[in-house]
């Protein structure tokens, strides 16, 4: 978790990831990454690159574009 921790602070850094931290979902836990990309594509690479998604431990990632923001 380290390393996952470490990346993404990485992406925002440099600017790619908004905003992540983890869900208390009575269902399990899980965690919500906003990120600042321009296509699905992009998406796919920031969620392939990330050390828990490389583990072989079973953490995915679900990809879902936002409609619309209000900041």
């Amino acid at each position: 978790m380290n390393a996952h921790a470490d990346y993404l602070r990485g992406l925002l850094h440099d600017g790619t990831m908004m905003l992540a931290g983890p869900v208390a979902d009575p269902a399990g836990p899980w965690g919500l990454l906003i990120l600042r990309v321009g296509s699905e594509a992009e998406a796919e690479a920031v969620t392939d690159g990330d050390p828990v998604a490389r583990s072989g431990r079973g953490f995915r990632y679900e990809i879902l574009p936002m409609l619309s923001t209000i900041m």
